[in-house]
């Protein structure tokens, strides 16, 4: 390990930092009312969420707020906020992130569908969406859900009958009755539909390789929905596209294999339909798994023939600074590789520019890229935070190596163009992009 004793920077500038009252922030979502700007943010490990009032940088100000169901095993990762709404993702406390006092087995799985509209620093819980079980990536849960306004909720779940989570789309309506309407499935998924195979769940570890020959690892590991159309980012395969515009009844409509050859347990992490141009493109990447690299998925799809989709360019590789005190970020220790795009989902109050998207690369901090030419995909601003004192969360080895080290999450980018990245172990960044 190599450890990064200040901050490395081309074209960005810190505005501001916040602590997350010490828990290590994962997922967030924005909203703006009044004219205020709130943002919520998620943890892998710590129960409930952080509210914070970003709308004046110099003086940000936070609460948490706490589960008001209340079971230990259950832990929040993700959310979505749309139309005044906050959707939240609850899941089974994953056993590789030991915590004292759990009870592992209890725990909710589903969606909690809430208020943000009213008093935005206070949430209200109007209902919840229980999944009913199944065997998910880890565990039983929802995770990388999507919600952009509007009735239905498209979520990655696990599922009661079938391998790891499967496409479910939730209909809120009546928030406190929620409902499923409609699913959709890789045939390998489906245990049932295996009478040939002698199915034991007890030796589906989750997480896991599928354990029985023949047959693939395959998760959901986000659905994202623009104009009637899902694009799902499914891990063992790629991306496929469905017509969702009857939503009781989702229909295949063409897909782009990736793996092989980009294989690993999280192979197709994200699908995001980009807007702007005078064509259909999506961004389309992969996570790393456990095996220590560089090289790594990330290129652009034309979709404009949604039955046959295309690859038409890759993401540079993201550069290692002259000043770095490491030769790559292998050597420089901790977990290389890419995570999250910035996903605006139509929202009004994020930035959502065809020539420009921002990138969070675990311990390579986050970039920024021109896309103006899709065909000429350009780095032109990167920050890479200083590694912290300590760890915030018991990370696992094979995920960081046991070393204290930054692990940049997700990234955010409002209207005003201040650009939100978690750090697992350092907080809060709010940053300015100075071209």
């Amino acid at each position: 390990m190599v450890k990064v004793e200040k901050p490395l920077s081309k074209n960005m500038e810190l505005v501001a930092w916040h602590d997350l009252n010490g828990q290590p922030g994962f997922q967030m979502a924005l909203q703006v009312v009044g004219g205020r700007y709130y943002l919520y943010v998620t943890t892998y490990y710590h129960q409930g969420w952080q509210i914070l009032d970003v709308t004046d940088l110099n003086h940000i100000q936070c609460r948490h707020l706490d589960d008001p169901r209340g079971k230990s095993g259950t832990v929040h990762p993700k959310i979505q906020i749309a139309d005044g709404i906050m959707i939240t993702a609850s899941g089974q406390r994953v056993r590789f992130l030991p915590m004292d006092g759990v009870d592992y087995d209890d725990y909710d799985a589903g969606i909690g569908i809430w208020d943000v509209k009213t008093d935005p620093m206070n949430p209200k819980l109007l209902g919840f969406w229980e999944n009913g079980g199944g065997e998910g990536i880890d565990g039983v849960n929802t995770h990388r859900n999507f919600y952009a306004g509007g009735r239905y909720v498209y979520t990655t779940s696990s599922c009661p009958g079938f391998l790891n989570n499967i496409f479910r789309i939730i209909d809120i309506k009546d928030p406190a009755h929620p409902k499923e309407v409609g699913r959709w499935f890789l045939k390998e998924q489906w245990l049932d539909g295996m009478d040939h195979v002698e199915w034991d769940t007890k030796k589906i570890v989750p997480g896991s390789l599928c354990p029985y020959p023949g047959y693939k690892h395959y998760h959901l590991h986000m659905p994202q929905v623009k104009d009637g159309y899902a694009y799902l980012a499914y891990c063992g395969y790629g991306l496929i596209i469905l017509d969702v515009k009857d939503p009781t009844r989702p229909k295949y409509v063409g897909g782009l294999r990736i793996d092989p050859p980009f294989s690993d347990f999280i192979s197709c992490h994200t699908a995001l339909p980009m807007s702007g141009y005078n064509k259909d493109y999506l961004i389309l990447t992969q996570e790393m798994g456990g095996t220590k690299r560089q090289a790594q998925f990330a290129g652009i799809v034309d979709i404009s023939d949604k039955t046959h989709p295309t690859l038409v360019s890759l993401f540079p590789p993201y550069s290692v600074p002259e000043d770095a005190p490491f030769k790559n970020y292998v050597e420089k220790g901790g977990r290389p590789g890419l995570h999250n795009f910035h996903q605006p989902q139509g929202q009004p109050h994020y930035e959502d520019r065809p020539d420009r998207q921002y990138l969070t690369c675990f311990n390579g901090g986050i970039r920024v890229y021109d896309t103006s030419d899709v065909f000429n995909l350009r780095e032109i601003a990167y920050y890479i935070p200083k590694d912290p004192e300590q760890d915030l969360w018991p990370i696992p080895k094979m995920m960081n190596d046991g070393q204290v080290i930054s692990r940049c999450e997700d990234v955010l980018v409002d209207d005003r163009g201040m650009i939100y990245m978690t750090d697992s172990n350092g907080g809060l960044s709010v940053l300015r992009c100075l071209v």
